[in-house]
This record gives structure tokens, C-alpha cells and sequence, in this order.
């Protein structure tokens, strides 16, 4: 989870606080947590988010996104 959400900021793709600029990278880092944010009922959650996850992960986004760089080794 944290090397998306690391890669994602490097590359760009999210704003200075770190929240993703692409509805399907948020849904994919949901993918990746142990727990449900509070306040949202988690059936809601994996349904939303799940069936976003499932799309991200379809196109390509793990293979794009989970790349090691040179530099993180």
C-alpha cells in the first residue's frame, strides 16, 4: 500500500497532501488496507471501492504502479 501510494506522489499523480488524483488509485489503495475506514458502512465499501479496485487491478494499475525504481532498493 505504501509503496502505491509512494509512487503514485513521485510520479506526480497526487496532490501535496497526497490524496490520489485518480478515482481508481484510491480504490486499489483500499484494496491493499487491513481494516474499513470508519463512518462508511462496509458493505458500501466493498461494494464501491471493491468493484473499483477490481477494474484498477484489470487495467493494469498493480503492473503500472508497484514498480520498484532504481532508487527504493
Amino acid at each position: 500500500m505504501f509503496l502505491l501510494w509512494h509512487n503514485l506522489h513521485a510520479a506526480g499523480r497526487s496532490t501535496r497532501t497526497r490524496v490520489a488524483r485518480d478515482p481508481l488509485a484510491p480504490a486499489l489503495l483500499w484494496d491493499y488496507q487491513d481494516g474499513y475506514p470508519a463512518g462508511i458502512p462496509a458493505r458500501l465499501q466493498r461494494a464501491v471501492l471493491g468493484g473499483l479496485a477490481a477494474i484498477a487491478k484489470r487495467a493494469g494499475y498493480q503492473r503500472r504502479w508497484l514498480k520498484i525504481s532504481p532508487d527504493q532498493h
